[in-house]
């Protein structure tokens, strides 16, 4: 740190020899001074690694007995019991976030009530060594943040729900607590709440018993099995449950009343039941725990959460309108994700969150596995590879990237490890590591792994020990270089050919990250004129040559088959040439959407045209039959959210966008026209159609479609696409009645929350200043009581959608004071979600130099801030880049 701060100082006194600059100097060695004497000093809200590591050293065999009154409307009451052996005596934290306490009784005798922001401090002269207990009298407001005791009231019927969020330091929202994981507890609960509700928690009810006249009742729960506080749960409200059973296990969903008419309830239990099927006979370890209830919950801000036996789900998986195959597969991955981790997770706990990804990533890998083996989608490492990969090798691309097994220093950096590296890049890894040291070696290492450690924690090596005991594989160097080692190898290939007699040249290279060159393992395919041939290879280093055997000379090598190896293709000018030939021979329908993956990398490298990608797209477009890729490419070409050749139509000068829009639109809605009544295609069109719709030709007939949309065969517009259309519509200015009475008529059929949301999101995206000052206004302060989080994510999410540049300019000083105001007081979902919406993009080295400046000069910024700017300067680099490929500046 002091070499490499001199070597910039030094620098920096050449380029700021002027007078004009030398203010800026003298706060330039501020902030250097800043950082080598004055390191931030860790907030009390946060829990350190260190203060974690310091607190597992003292105590053990902790129990926790818990009484919740859930009566109140805006706050409940708790009393709580911590009991737990001391091995030295010390002073001891007990994590515990916006609350109030009222009664501290320590080993029996009431104590002075020490009670700091985040914490509740015990003196060392009340404790002693051994057998400890420690009551405590307290009171929290509900959250409306979606993490804690979310606190949810149903427009539709008025109806209360509550769930809770704790992963990854939010339990101690609910009740004071020691919340780490590898301190694994028992918990013991009992709850009063009206008589009407249900109350889900770890284990199932024990007594139900009438409280107060009967418009109560105080139901009691069995003590639970050991496990981390993040993994706890208590849920609670007139939730409508439907019920079946997996041999032993009871197995229960939920969902509000009003939703429940939207929930398939057959296909979820089928999709638990083929989980439990596979999980079971994989792990030959029976379900550690003794029921499994799944809630499907509003405002969440997750896909799902897996707490012990009582996994939540977001609301987002439940279609008003008929569901495409996709969005079933979809559901059917995150059952089998969550129901992975009651094993990989739960059973056996990372020790600390440096170890989030090994959880993520196994469950992420092992949900596909099982999906491929034993559900109808058995084309599910496409969609792996289209998701979960593009994201991995999306955030591995940042200069925020950061290794697999990474130093993570407190909670608060944990929230920020929530992404595609932990669980996209991690689970291709695994399934790279199941390949190298072969799939059965894996099974029995991961088998052998969960026996030895169950109801325990674990470190990376006891993972790797495992497996490497089964395999004989010494993994040190793969840990070493895979999980330990920073950012994407590329790779370029070579070759000669001559009789059959191939010589090719393999060159590795690097994108973002550590300079290291890995040993990988993969299968090459060949491609001649209308055939192909398959060959395993290894190839490490720098340079690699192999010299093989074919069938044929090759026109185009592809170098992942069956996408083992993580690793961008830099394709010569040859492969550029020869590219529509291979995909004309190939039927394999993985194969063939990494063909097309390995184009788009291509464009986003800067080496290919967008506009060539998209005369490409549109041609396979009209003959592809592969329902997933003929929705990416789709994506790619009309998406209004991400880089897609509708978003570079707006680098433009009006007179050629206006006519390539049109041409688009003339084109989405000739798609929709032609696709299969009711079917997904047709679905997909309909989307395409309104993302790319601008023109006054353009609205008129996409407001036609909203009247009346059988004049498209067979279209059926639900609920959610209605607004999709109406919101559309209300972002590019429609006539102004016409709207008006159509959102008269959308808000009074649908007060679901949704339409609530949708109502909201129609009126802060119309491009009208007042209105954007309005809404602005509302998201500076997050912490009201007037919405929740949730809404006012949705309705930074849509303020300011990429055409309406010129009103976010007027807000462009406000926005970035915006980020200031954010630290660890603030909701982290709501932090990073608000970061990543109000980010200004404007695809010009301008822009690019006003975040590099802004990150420069305002160091003090929360991690969640920073990491979500400097990925968002790193895209619109990227952006420029594509820009020039074009001929534009």
């Amino acid at each position: 740190m002091e070499k490499s701060i001199r070597m910039e100082l030094g620098y920096t006194f050449q380029r700021f020899s002027t007078l004009k600059n030398l203010f800026a100097l003298l706060g330039l060695c501020a902030f250097f001074a800043f950082q080598v004497a004055c390191q931030k000093p860790s907030s009390s809200i946060l829990l350190t690694e260190a203060e974690a590591n310091h607190r597992f050293k003292l105590i053990k065999n902790v129990k926790y007995k818990l009484s919740l009154d859930l009566t109140k409307e805006d706050f409940f009451e708790g009393e709580e019991k911590i009991i737990f052996d001391l091995i030295d005596l010390g002073e001891l934290r007990i994590d515990f976030f916006d609350g109030k306490v009222s009664k501290l009784i320590v080993n029996e005798k009431e104590s002075e009530i020490l009670l700091f922001p985040g914490y509740i401090q015990i003196p060392k002269s009340s404790l002693q060594l051994g057998k400890n207990s420690i009551e405590i009298r307290y009171s929290s407001p509900f959250s409306r943040s979606g993490n804690g005791l979310h606190r949810f009231k149903d427009p539709d019927d008025g109806e209360t729900y509550l769930y809770t969020q704790f992963e990854s330091f939010h339990a101690n929202k609910v009740f004071p607590c020691f919340d780490q994981p590898n301190l694994k507890s028992t918990f013991t609960l009992d709850a009063i709440v009206p008589t009407s509700w249900e109350v889900v928690s770890s284990t199932l009810p024990k007594s139900i018993d009438a409280v107060e006249n009967s418009l109560f009742k105080k139901v009691q729960f069995s003590e639970s099995d050991i496990f981390s506080t993040y993994l706890f749960s208590i849920h609670a409200g007139p939730y409508f449950s439907w019920k079946d059973q997996y041999k032993e296990i009871p197995l229960r969903l939920f969902a509000r009343k009003s939703m429940a008419r939207f929930v398939k309830a057959d296909e979820w239990f089928e999709f638990t039941k083929q989980g439990f099927e596979f999980f079971e006979a994989y792990f030959e370890i029976p379900y550690p725990f003794k029921k499994y209830d799944q809630l499907i919950v509003p405002e969440f801000n997750f896909g799902a959460m897996e707490n012990v036996a009582a996994v939540t789900f977001s609301e987002r998986f439940v279609s008003r309108g008929s569901m495409t195959l996709g969005q079933r597969e979809n559901i059917s991955n995150v059952i089998l994700h969550e129901m992975a981790h009651m094993w990989f997770g739960n059973l056996v706990t990372m020790d600390w969150w440096d170890g989030l990804w090994l959880n993520e990533s196994f469950a992420t890998f092992m949900a596909t596995l099982a999906q491929s083996k034993n559900t109808e989608f058995k084309d599910s490492w496409e969609s792996f590879s289209e998701r979960m990969k593009e994201w991995a090798y999306e955030e591995d691309s940042y200069s925020t990237n950061h290794p697999i097994q990474g130093e993570i220093r407190n909670t608060e950096e944990a929230s920020t490890h929530f992404d595609g590296i932990t669980y996209g890049k991690g689970a291709a890894v695994l399934k790279q590591l199941a390949f190298f040291v072969g799939e059965e070696n894996f099974r029995i290492g991961v088998r052998d792994y969960l026996k030895k450690h169950s109801f325990g924690n674990t470190l990376l090596s006891d993972f790797l020990s495992s497996v490497a005991g089964v395999s004989n594989h010494n993994l040190d160097l793969w840990s070493n270089q895979w999980l330990k080692k920073k950012g994407t190898n590329t790779i370029a290939l070579s070759w000669n050919c001559s009789a059959n007699h191939l010589d090719l040249r393999v060159v590795q290279g690097f994108k973002k990250g550590e300079r290291t060159y890995r040993n990988h393992r993969t299968v090459l395919k060949f491609y001649g004129k209308s055939k192909s041939q398959l060959l395993p290879i290894y190839y490490s280093g720098k340079h690699s040559r192999l010299k093989l055997d074919l069938e044929f000379c090759p026109e185009f090598v592809f170098a992942n088959f069956e996408d083992h190896d993580f690793v961008t293709v830099v394709w010569s000018k040859e492969m550029e040439e020869s590219f529509l030939s291979a995909l004309s021979i190939e039927k394999d329908p993985l194969t063939k959407f990494m063909l097309w993956d390995s184009y788009f990398d291509q464009v986003e490298l800067g080496r290919l045209s967008i506009n060539d990608f998209y005369a490409r797209a549109k041609l396979e477009l009209n003959k592809e039959n592969t329902i997933k890729l003929k929705r990416w490419l789709l994506t790619k070409i009309s998406s209004d959210s991400s880089f897609s050749y509708l978003y570079t139509r707006f680098w433009l000068p009006e007179s050629d966008r206006n006519k390539d829009i049109l041409e688009l639109e003339n084109y989405a809605w000739s798609g929709l026209q032609s696709a299969e009544p009711k079917s997904d295609s047709q679905k997909y069109w309909l989307s395409a159609l309104k993302e790319v719709t601008f023109s006054k030709e353009g609205q008129e007939k996409l407001w036609n479609l909203y009247e009346n949309p059988l004049i498209v065969k067979d279209l059926d517009l639900d609920q959610d696409q209605k607004w999709a259309v109406l919101i559309k519509l209300s972002a590019l200015g429609f006539d102004k009645d016409k709207l008006t009475a159509a959102f008269t008529n959308e808000t009074t059929k649908d007060t679901s929350i949704r339409g609530k949301n949708s109502a909201l999101i129609f009126e802060a995206i119309s491009p009208n200043l007042e209105t954007k000052q309005k809404f602005f206004s509302l998201l500076m302060e997050p912490n009201s009581k007037q919405f929740s989080l949730s809404t006012l994510k949705s309705i930074a999410s849509q303020l300011f959608p990429m055409f309406q540049s010129d009103l976010e300019s007027e807000f462009q000083n406000s926005i970035y004071s915006s980020f200031r105001k954010f630290d660890e007081t603030y909701d982290e979902n709501f932090v990073a979600s608000y970061t990543q919406s109000m980010a200004i993009s404007r695809c010009d080295k301008k822009n690019t130099r006003s975040l590099d400046s802004f990150l420069f000069w305002n160091f003090n910024l929360s991690p969640i801030v920073r990491k979500e700017l400097m990925k968002h300067r790193d895209r619109e680099k990227v952006c420029t880049a594509s820009k020039e490929q074009i001929g534009l500046r």
